[in-house]
């Protein structure tokens, strides 16, 4: 299913800059890949994947 997809909306209050969501979303995709290998790494053999390591993410300043 090409058109399917998955997103999440974060909100967050009381922000210095747009830094503080990058940041989370940053610990957020790391968590998220070490539970990923951490619960499913006979899947991930089985399909000859492997989770991304994720130390920073570009960011383009405005």
């Amino acid at each position: 299913h090409l058109n399917e997809y998955v997103s999440l909306d974060l909100e967050m209050g009381f922000i210095e800059s747009e830094h503080d969501i990058m940041d989370l979303q940053t610990r957020l995709l790391r968590h998220m890949f070490a539970q990923v290998q951490a619960t499913c790494g006979q899947e991930l053999e089985t399909l000859g994947a492997r989770v991304p390591h994720v130390t920073t993410i570009p960011r383009i300043p405005l």
